[in-house]
């Protein structure tokens, strides 16, 4: 009977640290429970209460960047999950539960714990075998070691997303699947938006994971790198400084306007310095170089349109007002322009 008194005594003081934790949902500090306490709580009292919480597992608790201790409230049903853990075994997977499905690292997890090496490992062992909690190796950085909750996916950070296999490997077969699937999508039509592209790649189910407008851009972006589609704004000629949902075509095989002699980019390559008729080849003296064939030398015809940029852009027949190659956006066009003739 004389033990089971002080027993009962801190019930009432457990529940009342409770309703203090419970008002902070981040935790709050021994000074912030002792201020809402009865002042005759004495403070052997109020640590016999702390321990009667941590044992039962309705209290956690946390640690700040500064060191400063707080304590969290811990759900009747969470503590169901968790009774029986020691003190450490607590700290710590209440550390990897506020993690979440991003997970922490290892050596993190010994920072914020203040555990050494081996009595956190001792502590992570006892955890994985009850299967609470599960380590998983993000994509980014194999040789590192995360844990998070046993229940939980991982989050896209750590798998790297649809993009990796089971084995976290980028699977570069399922990528170039999906580029020919949306390849043979563009080719039967004038062009598409990104929702429709996305809602057609969702209903072929030729992934098993659900793809979102996020994943297709990625995908559309390696397209238009590639140089297989072109990514085209919606044009408005009466605003054209509005830009709406691009769209996405087949990108047409750039074939040069000129036929004639002279079809190269518009800076020409710098011509190459001929030998001193003078001289021969072996640097010698010698009569006069016999002249080259008037065919071999004679220039490129000059016309008012090779005077002018598009005259000699190789792609002028995919520039068009509201295409990737677009007169409105052309520097060349800009500068000519500009020049004072």
């Amino acid at each position: 009977a004389p033990t089971a008194a002080p027993a009962r005594a801190m019930d009432p003081i457990a529940e009342k640290i409770l309703t203090v934790a419970r008002a902070h949902s981040t935790g709050c500090t021994d000074a912030d429970i002792k201020a809402r306490l009865p002042p005759e709580v004495s403070n052997t009292d109020r640590v016999a209460a702390y321990n009667l919480l941590l044992t039962r597992g309705r209290l956690a608790l946390r640690r700040r960047e500064d060191g400063t201790v707080l304590y969290q409230e811990i759900p009747a049903e969470s503590a169901a999950k968790t009774s029986g853990m020691t003190v450490n075994e607590r700290l710590v997977y209440g550390l990897i539960e506020a993690a979440g499905n991003v997970g922490i690292w290892s050596k993190r997890l010994r920072e914020k714990s203040s555990l050494h090496q081996a009595q956190l490992t001792k502590v992570l062992k006892a955890l994985e075998q009850r299967r609470l909690i599960k380590s998983v190796k993000p994509v980014h950085s194999k040789t590192r070691k995360f844990y998070m909750l046993f229940d939980l996916v991982p989050a896209k950070e750590i798998t790297g997303g649809p993009w990796y296999n089971d084995q976290q490997e980028l699977d570069t077969g399922f990528i170039e699947t999906l580029c020919k699937l949306i390849g043979r999508f563009l080719k039967g039509r004038e062009s598409a938006d990104l929702s429709t592209i996305t809602s057609f790649i969702d209903e072929s189910k030729v992934s098993l994971e659900r793809l979102n407008e996020e994943n297709i851009q990625s995908l559309l972006d390696i397209m238009v790198y590639d140089g297989d589609v072109e990514q085209s704004p919606s044009f408005d000629p009466a605003n054209p400084d509005a830009r709406g949902t691009p769209t996405f075509k087949i990108r047409k095989p750039c074939v040069a306007p000129h036929r004639g002699p002279f079809p190269g980019p518009l800076i020409p390559p710098p011509a190459r310095r001929r030998p001193s008729p003078r001289f021969s080849h072996a640097g010698s003296p010698s009569r006069p170089a016999t002249p080259l064939p008037r065919s071999s030398r004679s220039m490129p015809v000059s016309n008012a349109l090779t005077k002018t940029p598009c005259g000699v852009c190789p792609v002028a027949r995919e520039c068009t007002p509201d295409g990737l190659i677009s007169p409105l956006t052309c520097v060349y066009m800009t500068d000519w322009l500009d020049t004072d003739f």
